[in-house]
């Protein structure tokens, strides 16, 4: 038998059969074999899941348990967690690059902690500003966008209404890839001057791909933060709508991409 826990059915008993007197200490359930089987007793009627089984799945499927977001929200996985990752590895690859042709830059550390700060704030601190009440920064105004001058701009649908421009922290993180581009510029430089490329042409088309990657982490940051902003307006307009509900209206919701999240 191929038994895939201690209480799993191999089949039913008859009237006729004498049944085992043994008791499954979880749930109290008696044994279904006849007395004096061998092996393991049996207390699942065959055809239903055993507790043991049961538990196992709930375990998998329940929301305290989940392992990934990716199927729930795969743009903040996408966009947001894994394109960091993404940048880090980048710094990593030109880091290793510069060190075949015999240099150790101090950038390496700087960037990847740079990128940790940039992740950190966009995990919590950027939803948190959206959320004030007063959009000061023209970054925390949903209608605004994420963009603007340094200099104090009219916010296009608010009359009257200017911003300050972007907040410390989203300038921090657009200037992070001011900085990439002149790590990528460092080391390309010293890879031409020291005639790397007339020995391996294949690194000059690395050095334009890893250009371009640069360029793709931008958008899917930019991808990330648009997201996390529609998701924050969207919360404010469900708690307005919610709270206008009376005692006597029910509202039901259905998911339209059909994702099962299941709960205990």
């Amino acid at each position: 038998d191929n038994d895939i826990s201690d209480d799993d059915s191999i089949g039913n008993v008859t009237d006729n059969d004498q049944c085992c007197s043994s008791v499954c200490k979880k749930t109290g359930a008696p044994c279904l074999k006849e007395s004096g089987h061998e092996g393991r007793h049996s207390f699942t009627p065959k055809g239903m899941l055993s507790p043991s089984i049961i538990e196992q799945i709930l375990n998998q499927l329940t929301s305290g348990q989940i392992k990934s977001l990716i199927g729930l929200d795969n743009t903040s996985v996408e966009s947001g967690h894994e394109n960091f990752l993404g940048m880090k590895a980048w710094v990593q690859k030109l880091s290793d690059v510069g060190k075949v042709a015999g240099q150790t830059f101090s950038d390496t550390d700087i960037l990847m902690q740079k990128i940790t700060n940039v992740a950190e704030f966009h995990k919590v601190g950027y939803a948190r500003h959206l959320g004030q009440d007063e959009s000061i920064h023209i970054c925390t105004c949903f209608q605004c966008g994420f963009y603007s001058q340094d200099d104090s701009i009219a916010c296009k649908l608010h009359d009257d209404a200017k911003h300050l421009g972007p907040c410390k922290e989203c300038m921090e993180s657009f200037k992070l890839f001011e900085d990439m581009f002149s790590f990528h510029q460092k080391v390309n430089c010293i890879l031409e001057e020291g005639g790397f490329y007339d020995h391996n042409p294949v690194l000059k088309d690395d050095m334009d791909a890893w250009h371009d990657e640069i360029h793709e982490h931008i958008r899917h940051i930019l991808k990330f933060r648009a997201h996390v902003a529609q998701r924050e307006d969207e919360a404010k307009f469900d708690k307005e709508f919610y709270s206008k509900m009376s005692n006597g209206e029910a509202l039901v919701i259905f998911d339209y991409k059909m994702k099962i999240l299941a709960s205990m």
